[in-house]
């Protein structure tokens, strides 16, 4: 070989080798993944593509890009089962600049109605990325979330889905944790004359005397009670009530309606507007969306609602002398009007959980408290026969519900 015929073979290797390395560098690098459909960051665009597995259910896309100072900066419009690309630039065909986008894919579906997923989508000379609507809710505050939904919202105000992101990250749901209650202790009997030493510390009272509720469940229709982990303006659980009852107006879906709903009982909870919870749990029961589950909760719910009524009227009438030795003692209501509430709200306390157990009869937490309701009822009798009737079967109640508790806990 010529020394000629060398170098050229040596430049050709050269050539091919820096051609290998450039297209390595600009392969398609995936940046996010969804089930319908692919983000990909390829040759200096942004790539659009419908999954394989989601041409049946996908009649078209459409991908819309806003810079955060609310201006549109790239809309695909309608494109079928295409792919779209971005050439990460803006209307005007100038380069978009670096920073962070607000992105909507928007898939209208065979069967009807469509899907939107939203996500922050973060453009720098180094690499492009998206961060989709669940990963930044989840890191809110950190992440910005409520800043960028507020965006959202503002960008789509017609779109039920960015209300109920926005209300999200305002107000996250409480949990609730019912443990199962103890064994009852036995009930000192009262004393034959007024004592007059103090009396000795009495032992722990029976169950369901006093309600621990901590943190709250997600579970679906659960109303709870205000949590001290909640540090929320009024004005912003207000805020929240508006999106979601936003939400709830636009939602054309039953997975969006009922989400709405679902948030919107206990954020009315939170503001201390009981009526309109309790017609929010009514609205949830009774609705086309509702299953058999979100029935069940959602009396089980208004159930709670009724108890916490009754017993607040009927610790107001606690007497400190004979709760040391009866926790359970009569309550002598010497206001009319509160008798008469109190004998409402158990009474709708009764109705409600028996709709949830009719619904459900393993329902383990509704059984707690209708014993707990029947405990109500025990304080506002005055004939001892009766008051032991009461209180046997508060017991009953208690003792299922632990079982069933047990068997649950042995099924997992």
């Amino acid at each position: 070989m010529s020394p000629r015929s060398f170098l050229s073979l040596i430049a050709l290797i050269i050539a091919l080798l820096l051609n290998s390395g450039w297209a390595t560098a600009q392969n398609s690098s995936q940046i996010y993944r969804h089930s319908l459909f692919s983000l990909s960051y390829e040759r200096g665009q942004i790539r659009l593509t419908l999954a394989g597995s989601a041409a049946s259910s996908v009649k078209e896309m459409r991908l819309e890009i806003y810079g955060f100072n609310g201006g549109k900066v790239f809309d695909s419009g309608a494109s079928g089962k295409q792919p779209i690309v971005w050439s990460l630039q803006d209307q005007s065909g100038g380069g978009a600049p670096d920073g962070e986008y607000v992105c909507a894919i928007n898939l209208k579906l065979v069967l009807g109605g469509y899907d939107v997923v939203f996500g922050r989508l973060n453009k720098s000379a180094q690499k492009v990325g998206f961060t989709d609507a669940l990963r930044l809710y989840e890191g809110s505050p950190v992440n910005g979330a409520r800043e960028f939904f507020k965006l959202v919202a503002e960008l789509y105000p017609d779109d039920a889905s960015a209300w109920l992101w926005y209300g999200q990250t305002i107000f996250k749901l409480p949990e609730i944790i019912l443990e199962p209650p103890p064994a009852p202790a036995p009930t000192m009997p009262p004393p034959a004359t007024l004592p007059t030493t103090p009396p000795p510390i009495p032992p722990p009272p029976p169950p369901f005397e006093e309600v621990n509720v901590g943190r709250q469940q997600t579970q679906a229709g659960i109303s709870p009670e205000r949590s001290a982990d909640l540090e929320q303006s009024q004005s912003d659980l207000k805020e929240a009530v508006l999106a979601f009852q936003k939400a709830l107006d636009l939602a054309s879906d039953c997975k969006t309606k009922d989400t709405a709903l679902s948030y919107l009982a206990p954020a009315y909870n939170a503001v201390g507007a009981k009526a309109e919870e309790t017609e929010t749990l009514l609205r949830r029961a009774e609705s086309e969306c509702s299953t058999k589950a979100i029935k069940a909760a959602s009396y089980f719910s208004l159930g709670v609602q009724h108890w916490n009524c009754a017993y607040s009227l009927s610790t107001a009438y606690t007497d400190a002398k004979k709760k040391t030795y009866d926790p359970f003692h009569y309550r002598n209501f010497s206001n009319l009007a509160d008798r008469q509430k109190f004998d409402d709200c158990l009474g709708k306390g009764f109705e409600f959980i028996e709709k949830a157990l009719a619904l459900d009869p393993e329902y383990v937490q509704a059984i707690f408290y209708k014993a707990m309701l029947y405990r109500e009822k025990q304080k506002a009798t005055a004939d001892e026969t009766e008051r032991g009737q009461w209180a046997e079967e508060a017991q009953k109640l208690a003792a299922k519900g632990i079982a069933l508790q047990k068997q649950k806990e042995g099924r997992q």
